[in-house]
């Protein structure tokens, strides 16, 4: 006689898997990934539903999950979905002033000078100024000449003309000694006088430079012009040339001399490095 069969346990149907566990879920801390291995298991016949005693059992465990204290789940332990996409942290602003704040807020003030170290660091702006007031009174002579519509008493045409010429000279021979010796050296600590050849837009002054020899050219070839005898001179047109660079001229020779006195300097150099400075 042929062994009878054994009978069949009946399977749990996929679709009944869900009320089973779900319930139980926020209290025992599973994700959803966990609850799709389970449900793979018990359709497969696997070990997990093999080792319960029905329907039965699995009911009564999860009457018992119920009663148990809610488990909060972290954050690190939540299952997050498979298209969900990463939300990055939000950090929370430093404590401390704003840039604009920074921005605005004045600087420290400085212990106030001798009348020794005031001269040292001042020593440069006075040397600079020197030469300044030569530009000044040159450019003084021919200008007050246009607007008197007269060249001074006992000055020829050619010596009013030469006048001129020196100022375009010295102003230019000045100007290139700046941009080549001078700036680069103060350059290393002051931006104010930062030139493009050195990696840097160009600051200010030397934009400024720019402006004066855009004028000044224009200036020099009429000159050159009326000393020639290919123009004949006015000093209606003398003038004219004058102010396209004068007031860019007389900003600068100001500027260039604040930028380098005594309380602007002691920010960024010492005294001695100031007196090392060559000039």
């Amino acid at each position: 006689m042929s062994p009878l069969p054994l009978p069949r346990l009946p399977r749990v149907a996929t679709a009944k898997l869900p009320l089973l566990i779900r319930p139980a879920l926020p209290q025992v801390g599973l994700c959803p990934s966990s609850v799709s291995s389970i449900a793979k298991a018990s359709s497969s016949g696997g070990s997990f539903l093999r080792n319960c005693k029905g329907e039965r059992e699995f009911a009564t465990r999860d009457r018992d999950l119920s009663r148990r204290k809610p488990h909060t789940m972290s954050a690190e332990s939540e299952c997050p979905p498979a298209d969900a996409q990463e939300v990055p942290a939000t950090v929370a602003p430093a404590v401390g002033p704003s840039a604009e704040a920074k921005a605005t807020a004045p600087e420290p003030a400085l212990p106030p000078l001798t009348a020794d170290e005031f001269r040292g660091y001042n020593r440069l702006a006075v040397i600079m100024d020197r030469f300044h007031e030569h530009f000044r009174q040159t450019w003084n002579l021919l200008y007050t000449a246009c607007t008197a519509h007269k060249r001074p008493a006992r000055m020829s045409l050619r010596q009013f003309l030469d006048e001129g010429l020196s100022l375009v000279r010295y102003l230019t021979a000045h100007h290139n000694i700046e941009e080549n010796f001078l700036y680069p050296i103060l350059a290393r600590k002051m931006p104010s006088f930062r030139a493009a050849q050195r990696g840097a837009p160009d600051c200010k002054l030397v934009k400024q430079h720019r402006a004066i020899h855009k004028g000044m050219d224009e200036f020099e070839a009429y000159l050159r012009a009326c000393r020639s005898g290919e123009t004949e001179f006015e000093l209606g047109v003398l003038k004219e040339k004058m102010d396209a660079w004068g007031e860019v001229l007389f900003t600068h020779l100001d500027e260039e001399v604040e930028e380098l006195g005594a309380e602007n300097m002691r920010k960024y150099w010492t005294l001695a490095e100031v007196k090392a400075i060559p000039v």
